[in-house]
């Protein structure tokens, strides 16, 4: 809880207050990440990230700036309020090999022996997700993925009270 807390701390300029009303377009607009409907066959959640294709994602991988990157680890690492099981790579562009080593030195070794990389290997992603939970664009037997968030922002926002309540947590302020 310290370290989370000292992230918001840290980072309140971008923090505090935030709601997820404030970034509604970036869920449904953007076209990033999505959670899918059901669970994995392990019972977990399961977040997919867009980052595949043209030059789009080149400008997602170099928005990446140090200042970014070293923020978003951070929070990976110490803050964000859920454990990272697996975190797996699929059809990752050439670009991100370079990204990958920049972030590679500052990773600690618990989360590196979660994460993997698969390119376009889909009978490799199997082998930790079941195809049966997966959608079409991965080798699933499930719909095609929409990466609009569409699907899942309203659930963020039945979570309102914990958000708040999540919100409410930090150092004492002094008055």
């Amino acid at each position: 809880m310290r370290r989370a807390a000292e992230f918001k701390r840290d980072n309140a300029s971008l923090l505090d207050g935030l709601l997820p009303e404030h970034e509604q377009e970036a869920f449904l607009q953007h076209n990033v990440a999505n959670v899918m409907k059901g669970r994995d066959h392990k019972g977990r959640r399961v977040l997919i990230v867009n980052v595949g294709g043209g030059s789009a994602v080149n400008n997602k991988t170099m928005g990446l700036t140090p200042s970014f990157s070293k923020r978003l680890l951070t929070f990976i690492q110490d803050a964000m309020p859920l454990r990272l099981k697996e975190v797996h790579f699929v059809k990752q562009p050439m670009i991100f090999n370079v990204v990958w080593n920049m972030f590679k030195p500052f990773i600690r070794e618990k989360l590196k022996n979660r994460i993997f990389f698969h390119g376009s290997k889909m009978l490799s992603l199997h082998k930790h997700l079941a195809p049966s939970h997966l959608p079409s664009d991965y080798g699933g037997e499930l719909p095609a993925i929409n990466y609009s968030g569409a699907d899942w922002y309203p659930v963020i926002n039945e979570l309102l009270p914990h958000i708040n309540n999540w919100n409410s947590y930090g150092f004492a302020k002094n008055t």
